[in-house]
C-alpha cells in the first residue's frame, strides 16, 4: 500500500509522514528530498538555477518511481497535486491525505523559513501572507480531492487509522 500526504508546505507532511511510517511498521520518502538527491541541489537551488517548470517536472517524474514502491508513506511538495496528472496518479495508486490548515495556521509555520522556501524567498511578511492565502485558495480544488481530509493541527497520529 502506498499513502500520499499532501497539503501546503508547513502543513506538517514530513513529520506526520515520519510518525505514521513508524506507526505502521512502513518506509518513509519526501519527494522533495528524493529530488535533491537525484538533483544533487536543494530545492530553492533548483528554483533559482533551472526554474519552476523544471522541477514539477522532476515531480512528475519522481511521482512516478514512487509507484514501485509498497508499504510507504509518501510526503510530496506542496504543489506536486498542481501539475500535470499528478492528483490522479496518487488516488489511483495510493490512499491520499490530506493535511489541512488554514492561511493564518500556515503563515506562523511558514513566515520564519520564508527565505528557504523558493516561492516566498523575496516577500515581506505581509505578501507571505497574502501569497500564501491565494496559493491556498488556487490549490484547493486539488487537495479536496484527497481519499481523508484532516486537520493537522489537531492530528493525532496514535488514533489515525488508515
Amino acid at each position: 500500500m502506498l499513502i500520499y500526504l499532501i497539503g501546503f508546505m508547513g502543513s506538517g507532511k514530513t513529520t506526520v509522514g515520519r510518525k505514521l511510517a513508524k506507526k505502521m511498521g512502513y518506509k518513509f520518502l519526501d519527494t522533495d528530498q528524493m529530488i535533491e538527491e537525484q538533483t544533487g541541489f536543494s530545492v530553492s537551488e533548483i528554483f533559482n538555477l533551472k526554474g519552476e517548470t523544471y522541477f514539477r517536472e522532476m515531480e512528475k517524474l519522481t511521482l512516478t518511481q514512487t509507484l514501485q514502491y509498497n508499504n510507504h508513506i509518501i510526503s510530496t511538495g506542496g504543489g506536486m497535486p498542481c501539475y500535470y496528472d499528478n492528483m490522479q496518479c496518487m488516488l489511483d495508486h495510493g490512499t491520499v491525505i490530506y493535511l489541512k490548515m488554514s492561511p493564518n495556521a500556515l503563515y506562523q509555520r511558514i513566515v520564519n523559513s520564508r527565505k528557504e522556501r523558493p516561492l516566498f524567498a523575496n516577500l515581506t511578511r505581509e505578501q507571505t501572507q497574502e501569497r500564501i492565502a491565494s496559493l491556498l485558495s488556487e490549490r484547493e480544488k486539488y487537495y479536496e480531492k484527497a481519499h481523508t481530509k484532516l486537520d493537522a493541527l489537531s492530528l493525532d497520529i496514535n488514533s489515525m487509522v488508515v
